[in-house]
């Protein structure tokens, strides 16, 4: 189930670029993951919530739900750290060494493609009309800090704004239903359409640019000017994407050190 999030828009384009990866040589996979596909990265299979982008709301709708790991904000290259709501891979089995890939068969500088979760997600996404632009991703921004902001306030809104897979008309519609939601994004001087739109825009335009980077065939569709903004402004746009100062989830505490044993 994927949770109606605000996040890679924010939280969706952290977990896209988590999963495109940097344009590094291929890394040796694990036995389990041998099969001719590499295993996909935590963050690439997990929930988006484009509700809380910077992934700064507790429990559900962007923070990391009870119980539950808390994944900092990545950047373009970060590694992937475990998702809210997604189980974590089993680790391997201590007697069992790590399947080594042919060295021929892997090619230095290739990158693997995007997990097919998130092109299967992207590819709900209809292609949008909507133009991306400094000061509407500014307006964005702002709706979804507002809409964290309620969400850390009215834990209770929760439920009502949990949806069962990312669609910018869905989006529209459960923000628009919940006055106190709309007017976040409002407050913001963003209709609850322009923000899901905004959102489906910058997703969509991300995902394409960072597969192309990457000298592959995107396997989705974007509007061409909004692929040709994210190259120009890609410094500033990443910058927007992560968590304000102060907002930032904090890190995991590593577990206590085993008890020494007691001595003689």
């Amino acid at each position: 189930m994927l949770s109606f999030r605000p996040a890679a828009a924010l939280s969706a384009c952290a977990l896209v670029l988590s999963a495109c990866g940097p344009n590094e040589p291929e890394p040796d996979v694990p036995a389990a993951a041998s099969t001719g596909t590499a295993a996909a990265p935590a963050a690439a299979t997990g929930a988006m919530n484009p509700s809380d982008p910077f992934g700064t709301a507790p429990g559900t709708l962007g923070g990391p739900a009870p119980g539950t790991a808390a994944a900092p904000m990545a950047g373009p290259v970060a590694a992937a750290p475990p998702v809210a709501g997604q189980m974590p891979s089993a680790p391997p089995s201590p007697s069992a060494a790590p399947a080594r890939r042919d060295s021929a068969s892997r090619r230095p500088g290739t990158q693997r493609p995007p997990p097919p979760v998130v092109t299967d997600l992207i590819k709900q996404m209809p292609v949008s009309d909507y133009r991306l632009s400094m000061e509407g991703l500014a307006k964005m921004r702002q709706a979804a800090l507002n809409l964290a902001d309620l969400q850390r306030t009215n834990p209770e809104l929760a439920s009502s704004l949990r949806m069962q897979q990312f669609n910018p008309d869905e989006v529209y519609e459960r923000l628009n239903s919940i006055p106190a939601a709309r007017e976040a994004v409002q407050r913001a001087g963003m209709a609850p359409r322009d923000y899901a739109n905004a959102m489906t825009a910058l997703v969509q335009a991300m995902v394409v640019h960072q597969i192309s980077k990457a000298g592959q065939t995107a396997p989705i569709q974007a509007n061409e000017a909004n692929v040709r903004f994210i190259a120009e402004h890609e410094a500033e746009v990443m910058q927007m994407l992560r968590p304000p100062p102060g907002q930032a989830r904090p890190p995991q505490a590593a577990p206590p050190a085993p008890a020494a044993p007691p001595s003689r």
